[in-house]
């Protein structure tokens, strides 16, 4: 007897473009089609015959969760949405029939379009049991299979009878797809973007004087109290960047003649760090910006779909802990060549000019590039939290990362009536943000066949590439959308979407209930889930979002 191909299981990696921050009042839209297809079952002594089945329900859901594991933590799971969508109107089934297509397969796609929230944290993995934050879209279709009895075997017994009898007629089948979230800094242009100029500075209170008991060795408090620090970094980071600039201005104020001759400078001492932050549960300041499902919602009374096993077998081993925990690592972002210590030279008294009263203190900077290393070497916490790698800077419900320059001055002090010096330090820390930068967007190309004031905008076909690389994504939601939602009229079409080849992973995934036989006259049903028109758009507020044109409502119509 005949058996059914076998199908393949490969994944697609939806991508769903953010360039703006996390804010809670904003929207993104998801748009795609559901495919549904069908084929007549092939059997041994008939040939195939048309099929008929009522779909009854296709049910549409985008969930995120954030799980880690991590020690004092154990595992920790928490689900950051649910959002479901009916795309078949209630008491309102829809019959699906191939005839006339005994021989091939009919196809049906329902179109949808998903508003998300804007404040969901990107996608990333952290850890060894691939944990972190993830996003996937689930669509379930219940049909009932209608039995046409004039068309059938008019003999008394067949197979397909007995199958029949004993077999339900209401099937219901499931698809999904991951969707990854990427969050740039600023939306995508057609050109090169300009370096990043605009700056972060921090004032350096005195305050942040080395801690420790007063000495003869150490300088008089009320000397290092008058000396001004500013300190510049970017305002963001490319991840993708090699180097960083830092830069520094020292000034004194109020301070006397003698002790401006006395002050000296010996240079400064940098380190570019990243911090990892693993919690038991959100914060309450996490929980007072961000909507999270309710605890009803949450594990362990609503299990998540899609958790890691790893995760579960560590979580055996390792008690949870009650109340409020965390756990952190932090790694040096500098290369192991580089020390990250600037000397300068040999009696170097940076504030003597300060000590002519008719000139203004002048302030007296310093500037350099600071080498960035992107895979640092293992760590003690490699075990748990995986090779240590430069992140962009999030902010998560379970998972934070951070980073932060920190910045050590030392100044040296001739002590009066003495042949030494006295040495103390500034050492302080400043935050740094280190984001993804959006991909230039193709230029259009002009066709020669067509008029000349018509433009085609053409796109690169998509390659296969590493979880590193980034695709191109759709254009700017301002450039489709006014900004109450509607449409901009366009007489230039959109480009057509040019799905990728079967080798590259389109997902199928079949009946879940006992695999078919050559004696089963049931239809093939295949549910996949295709978000080609992925969305990428922000709008303000969620009642202004706009949708992509004919993908407002659910319709279902078979291909041709």
């Amino acid at each position: 007897m005949a058996r059914p191909a076998p199908r393949k299981y490969n994944s697609i990696r939806v991508l769903v473009s953010k360039s703006t921050g996390n804010r809670s009042r904003s929207a993104y839209s998801l748009s795609g089609d559901v495919v549904i297809t069908m084929t007549s079952p092939y059997l041994f002594f008939n040939r195939p015959q048309s099929s008929k089945v009522l779909l009854q329900s296709l049910q549409l859901t985008f969930e995120g969760q954030s799980e880690v594991v991590a020690p004092q933590v154990g595992y920790v799971g928490t689900r950051l949405c649910t959002i479901t969508r009916e795309l078949v109107p209630s008491g309102e089934p829809v019959l699906l029939s191939n005839e006339g297509s005994e021989s091939g397969s009919c196809q049906w796609k329902v179109l949808f379009n998903l508003t998300i929230p804007g404040w969901l944290p990107p996608s990333c993995t952290f850890g060894i049991d691939d944990t972190g934050v993830s996003y996937n879209l689930y669509a379930t279709a219940k049909f009932l299979t209608i039995d046409d009895t004039n068309k059938r075997d008019s003999s008394g017994w067949s197979f397909s009878h007995i199958y029949n009898s004993l077999c339900s007629r209401s099937r219901v089948l499931d698809a999904s797809k991951c969707i990854q979230i990427r969050r740039f800094v600023r939306p995508p242009t057609t050109y090169e973007q300009e370096e990043n100029t605009s700056c972060m500075m921090f004032y350096v209170c005195p305050k942040s004087l080395q801690s420790g008991e007063p000495g003869p060795s150490r300088i008089p408090l009320d000397v290092l109290s008058k000396v001004q620090v500013l300190v510049s970094v970017p305002e963001f980071i490319n991840v993708k960047d090699k180097s960083l600039t830092l830069t520094l201005r020292l000034r004194t104020k109020d301070l006397s003649q003698e002790e401006c001759q006395r002050l000296q400078l010996g240079g400064f001492k940098v380190d570019i760090v990243e911090k990892d932050k693993c919690r038991s549960r959100p914060s309450r300041e996490y929980l007072s910006r961000y909507p999270l499902p309710g605890p009803e919602f949450q594990p362990p009374n609503l299990p998540l779909r899609d958790s890691a096993r790893l995760s579960y077998f560590y979580d055996s081993m390792v008690s949870d802990s009650e109340g409020d925990s965390a756990f952190s690592r932090s790694f040096s972002l500098l290369p192991p060549s580089e020390t990250g210590e600037y000397k300068l030279q040999k009696d170097n008294y940076v504030f003597a000019k300060d000590t002519d009263p008719t000139e203004p203190r002048m302030w007296y900077t310093l500037q350099t590039q600071i080498p960035i290393l992107h895979n640092p070497a293992k760590d003690e916490h490699s075990e748990w939290a995986g090779i240590p790698m430069l992140r962009p800077s999030c902010t998560g419900p379970l998972l934070t990362v951070r980073h932060e320059a920190i910045v050590k001055l030392p100044f040296m002090y001739d002590t009066p009536g003495t042949n030494t010096k006295a040495h103390d330090s500034f050492v302080f820390s400043v935050p740094l943000r280190f984001v993804n930068v959006a991909p230039k967007l193709p230029l259009p190309k002009r066709s020669p066949q067509v008029n000349v004031d018509t433009i085609v905008h053409t796109y690169p076909p998509t390659t296969s590439s590493s979880a590193n690389d980034y695709d191109s994504p759709l254009p700017v939601y301002s450039q489709l959308f006014h900004t109450n939602g509607d449409r901009k009229l366009d007489p230039t079409p959109l480009p057509r979407y040019t799905p990728r080849p079967e080798s590259s992973g389109d997902v199928s995934v079949s009946d879940a209930s006992s695999p078919r036989t050559s004696i089963d006259e049931d239809p093939g049903m295949d549910v996949d889930v295709v978000a080609h028109a992925a969305l990428y758009h922000p709008a303000e507020k969620i009642h202004g979002l706009g949708s992509l044109a004919s993908s407002s409502s659910s319709s279902s119509s078979p291909s041709s």
